[in-house]
Formats: structure tokens, C-alpha cells, sequence
């Protein structure tokens, strides 16, 4: 058993847990012995005191699941993990930045101009195992005072749900331009789900990736970035400690997003080689997406 945790499991019918392995890139891997059309929910504690429902399978068909945090191992100094027979509601809140950093002006770098500030945000809200799932107008979110949000419901073009859950936005703030901490609540349902958000400490977390792209026969064969400081443009001498994951989006000039990348848990890694066919020629904007260690996003456009 690695130094990170210990797992346990309970019910009638027990899960048993197998093989715990620690991956690469520092996230547990484990494996779960499990029974054919039962579901389970996994839970995290840090003291085996509180314990908070992470994740769910639901009516699973194979007698061995593999199982991996995401979260590396050295985000806290000790994690123990549980999974228990049936479903329980689980939910979360987190907070989008936005910044619109610059444009390729014709070129496969985009020319940025430096101070890049945060234009607006927006509050996300998921939750599973509690189908079914209400349009986006019958969802309400509520910050803090000054937040710009005030029962104010879910965006219905940047929501979507299906038989495991549901991903709801709100509207996009502009006024703030960033959110502040405090007291969110997000009515579902007729019940009120209240998160107390730290200060998300948005404006020293902007740091702006900027992408450069090798392109052969209008074809996008890889990119790279280099992180910069976002008030000076000066090239950062590594990706700051609190960067958790990068994704690099592609939108077209048809149909929105063509392309996503792996999400990358290892922010040092600045390049990606894309797995399928883009051309660059449809390609309209390039977004740098990373999460940090508060739980919150941030998205930095770049038109093309």
C-alpha cells in the first residue's frame, strides 16, 4: 500500500481493492473488484473524520474496474479513499476566467500586447446522480455581493446533461471582470446548494501561455507554448506551482470547438502533437485553458 492513503470499502456485497500503484505523473492508480449491475461511490478523506463523494459508477459490467485520482499525490500530505454500494448525489462549484491575450495576425505565434488583464468569468456548477436533470432556465446562481449574479439562471448554450449528470454555467460576468470569494449558492431543483469559495485570488493567477504552432501543407501537425507574466510578457523561467493541468482548445470558423487536447497534468510539458487531422485553414481561434489548485479555470483566447 503507497504512503498516500488507505482504502476501505463497506456494504453487503464489499468492493475489494487491488494492486494500488502510483503512476508517473503522481496520481494513485488502484484497481476494483466489483460485482456486475451494482453501483458505487467513492469517497475522499484527509483525517477519516469527513469523507466527500468524488466519484461515481454506475451499473458497471465488468468484474474489475481501474480506478485513478487525478489529483497527484503531493497535493496533500495524506488521502484516504473509501467506496460504498449505491449512488450518492454528488456535486461542485468552480469559477471561469477569461482573458482575450492577443492574435496570430497571419502568423502560427500570436502577437500579444502586454498588460493582458481578466475581461469576465463565469460560475460553473456539476452534479451527478440526480437525473432527471432540469432545462438550464430552472437553474439559479447567487454570489456574493458585487459577484453580478443574482438568481440569476444557467446559460443553456454553455449547459448540457445526460443520464450521468449535469454541467451548468451561468451567464458571463463582465462587471466585476473576476469573481470574488464568499458565499455561492446554486438552486437545483428546489434545494439550495451552498459553497463558501475562498478568495479565488484571480488577477495573481493570469499568466498567459502563449502558443506557436508547426503547420506543414495547411495541416497542424504539433504546438508549444512558453508561459509569461501577464502584466510584463516576460517568459516565466517554469509554469507556476499553482497550475494544475493545461489544455490547448481549437475553434473553427463551422461548428465550434474541432479539437481538444489531453488534459495535461504535468503543466511543465509545453508542447502537444495533435491526434487527429486540423487544418489550419479552419481554424478561427486557438484558447490555452489551465485549472489551478483552488479548483478554479482559466481560458486565454487568441483569434486567429
Amino acid at each position: 500500500m503507497v504512503a498516500v492513503g488507505t482504502w476501505a470499502a463497506w456494504a453487503a456485497t464489499p468492493p475489494v481493492f487491488l494492486s494500488p500503484k502510483l503512476l508517473p505523473n503522481g496520481q494513485l492508480q488502484i484497481q476494483m473488484a466489483t460485482e456486475v449491475g451494482q453501483s458505487y461511490t467513492i469517497e475522499l478523506s484527509t483525517n477519516l473524520v469527513t469523507w466527500q463523494a468524488v466519484g461515481s459508477v454506475q451499473n458497471v459490467d465488468t468484474n474489475l474496474l481501474v480506478l485513478v485520482d487525478e489529483t497527484p499525490v503531493t497535493a496533500s500530505p495524506c488521502r484516504f479513499y473509501r467506496a460504498k454500494v449505491g449512488l450518492t448525489v454528488i456535486y461542485s462549484l468552480w469559477l471561469n476566467h477569461y482573458a482575450q491575450a492577443g492574435s496570430f495576425s497571419g502568423g502560427l505565434t500570436p502577437s500579444v500586447t502586454y498588460p493582458v488583464n481578466l475581461h469576465s468569468y463565469s460560475a460553473g456548477f456539476e452534479i451527478e446522480n440526480a437525473a432527471p436533470y432540469p432545462p438550464a432556465n430552472e437553474v439559479f446562481f447567487t454570489g456574493p455581493v458585487g459577484s453580478g449574479l443574482n438568481h440569476s439562471p444557467a446559460n443553456p448554450l454553455n449547459s448540457s446533461w445526460d443520464e450521468e449528470g449535469a454541467h451548468y454555467q451561468s451567464p458571463v460576468i463582465s462587471s466585476p471582470p473576476y469573481p470574488p470569494g464568499g458565499t455561492w449558492t446554486v438552486e437545483f431543483k428546489g434545494s439550495n446548494y451552498v459553497f463558501n469559495l475562498p478568495d479565488p485570488q484571480s488577477t495573481s493567477r493570469l499568466v498567459i501561455p502563449v502558443p506557436t504552432f508547426v503547420v506543414s501543407g495547411d495541416v497542424v501537425q504539433s504546438v508549444s507554448w512558453v508561459y509569461r507574466n501577464a502584466a510584463t510578457g516576460a517568459v516565466l523561467p517554469a509554469p507556476p506551482e499553482f497550475i494544475t493541468g493545461i489544455q490547448v482548445q481549437i475553434e473553427g470558423y463551422v461548428g465550434g470547438r474541432i479539437y481538444e487536447s489531453p488534459w495535461s497534468d504535468f503543466p511543465a510539458v509545453t508542447s502537444h502533437t495533435l491526434e487527429q487531422t486540423i487544418q489550419w485553414s479552419n481554424v478561427s481561434m486557438v484558447n490555452m485553458a489551465y485549472d489551478d489548485s483552488l479548483g478554479n479555470s482559466y481560458v486565454i483566447f487568441f483569434q486567429k
